[in-house]
């Protein structure tokens, strides 16, 4: 199965998030159903290696349910919400639901013999579609986009309790109020700067691992308040590099304007 294929191929294609935008069938109100199943165990073993597994959560409007294999321990199951930062009311939930994306009035691709959305978008390959199966990619790219600031360290626990934590707070308008559940709307960029407050942090940066070519800057060991914190024993310059240097501090906001800030320190610099 996909899933296991993308197990066993872990470290050759360092994998750190698997997407499923399918339900199949059978729904749960637990958060481990279906444990002995053979798709339930990969999960899981995937899930125990620190790769995330997204899920859509099915398309039913269940309040008391969630498809398989969302429900299933160790996945990251996804509900929809639409433009206004509403629950989607085809949506299932239920008090296991793990995250929301949008997953209304979603310009998606698909092939150009099939016949899903409507109205086109783009041209006749691509066209306006909803369903919990559109929100879970918004989730698998924000895991990705997680890692990536992180060099693939996070493990699915901290990915999922960021979204949660930093995520917009959606209510669902479609219970009675007594019984009302808040959901979160994944927020990237609050999640980023959210991880510090779980002291999840770049201690190990620079590491070798860290492609410099690709992303053209080095990387500050630690997280820093205020310019002063920048030092030689904080920041690593490579010999090999004859130019001015763009380091990017792990979540950083020095001036206080809510927006991560990018330091450029001058080779030859006093202290480097």
């Amino acid at each position: 199965m996909s899933v296991e294929w993308c197990y066993n191929n872990r470290t050759k294609f360092n994998t750190s998030v698997i997407t499923i935008s399918s339900s199949l069938g059978a729904a749960s109100t637990t958060d481990n159903c279906f444990s002995t199943n053979d798709l339930s165990i990969a999960i899981r073993s995937a899930y125990d290696v620190g790769i995330a597994i997204t899920i859509a959560s099915g398309n039913d409007g269940s309040k008391t349910q969630i498809s398989y294999p969302a429900c299933v321990n160790g996945s990251i199951s996804v509900g929809a919400s639409n433009d206004d930062d509403k629950m989607s009311a085809f949506s299932n939930r239920n008090a296991n639901l793990d995250v929301v994306a949008p997953g209304e009035n979603i310009c998606a691709a698909r092939a150009s013999s099939a016949s899903f959305g409507s109205p086109i978008c783009i041209d006749s390959q691509h066209a306006i579609s909803q369903g919990t199966s559109f929100a879970t990619p918004h989730v698998a790219g924000a895991v990705a986009l997680l890692q990536d600031a992180y060099n693939g360290t996070l493990k699915p626990g901290q990915i999922q309790e960021a979204l949660n934590a930093s995520g917009k707070s959606i209510h669902d308008s479609f219970l009675f109020f007594l019984n009302r559940r808040t959901f979160y709307r994944v927020d990237v960029k609050a999640a980023l700067e959210y991880l510090p407050v779980l002291n999840v942090r770049h201690l190990d940066w620079p590491t070798d691992h860290h492609d410099y070519r690709r992303t053209g800057f080095t990387l500050l060991k630690g997280d820093v308040n205020k310019a002063a914190d920048i030092d030689a024993s904080n920041v690593a310059l490579k010999d090999s590099v004859t130019s001015d240097i763009v380091i990017r501090p792990s979540v950083s906001d020095l001036d206080n304007n809510e927006h991560q800030d990018v330091v450029t320190v001058l080779r030859g610099a006093t202290g480097f």
